[in-house]
């Protein structure tokens, strides 16, 4: 399902993200590594799929996405993971490429896409006309549109709106409890509403996979991603931090 949040300082062109990915358990997945076969990405890959839901290039380009909660069975003809990656293989500023998944949108089951181009961040739905560039601030994103007010969407502005530094944006993610405030009704019943309310999902067969700190300045980009398994047993830790090439 996955929970994304942002803190934007476009003045400083500084993007800082902190992000949860949840999924199934059993759905084969490589952490994240710098692609050979996609020069400058560093992304997790789906191993099912091909794709990425979150990843950076060496020059700062980024792209996350996450799923539409929807009851109707739309999970398209095309995987949600080529989405991200086709963003940081191009050349192609933010809004284009936002305009653009629109258009080709009824391929994809219902997403959220959020790019960021080292001069502007964008979201886009196809679930909504219209992308929006998304202004300064703090904002979160779960699978409802962009700044949806479910309980873990308002925890994770909370978290990001405070100072900390990486160790303590990880620690922060890694909340299991049920944030406070009436729980979204998305037709999934209210237990499953329940189990998905957290920040940090634990479960035996679908929960939190990874939690993922970027960020993005003028001068350095750093990367930090930890993965899970289930019940939420940590499995690993990636850090990588370098100078933007190609701004």
């Amino acid at each position: 399902m996955c929970l994304i949040g942002l803190r934007y300082d476009p003045p400083d062109r500084t993007l800082l993200v902190a992000a949860n990915r949840d999924e199934f358990h059993h759905r084969p997945t490589r952490a994240a590594h710098w692609w050979p076969d996609h020069d400058g990405v560093l992304a997790g890959r789906d191993l099912e799929s091909g794709g990425t839901w979150l990843g950076v290039t060496r020059a700062g380009r980024f792209a996350v996405v996450t799923n539409v909660r929807e009851m109707i069975g739309t999970s398209g003809q095309r995987s949600r993971g080529e989405l991200p990656l086709g963003f940081l293989d191009s050349q192609t500023s933010a809004e284009d490429y936002a305009t653009e998944v629109i258009g080709r949108g009824g391929s994809y089951g219902g997403f959220n896409l959020l790019v960021y181009d080292g001069s502007a961040l964008w979201w886009s739905s196809n679930r909504h006309r219209q992308p929006e560039r998304v202004p300064a601030g703090v904002h979160a994103v779960s699978n409802d549109r962009l700044n949806t007010p479910w309980p873990k969407v308002q925890r994770m502005i909370g978290v990001l709106s405070g100072e900390g530094n990486d160790s303590q944006l990880l620690a922060a993610l890694r909340d299991p409890s049920r944030p406070p405030g009436d729980l979204p009704d998305t037709g999934v019943g209210a237990d499953t509403e329940a189990f998905l309310a957290p920040m940090f999902i634990e479960g035996d067969q679908y929960g939190t996979r990874c939690s993922t700190i970027l960020s993005i300045s003028r001068d350095e980009i750093h990367f930090t991603e930890a993965s899970f398994g289930a019940e939420g047993r940590p499995t690993g830790q990636v850090s990588q931090r370098w100078q933007p090439v190609g701004r």
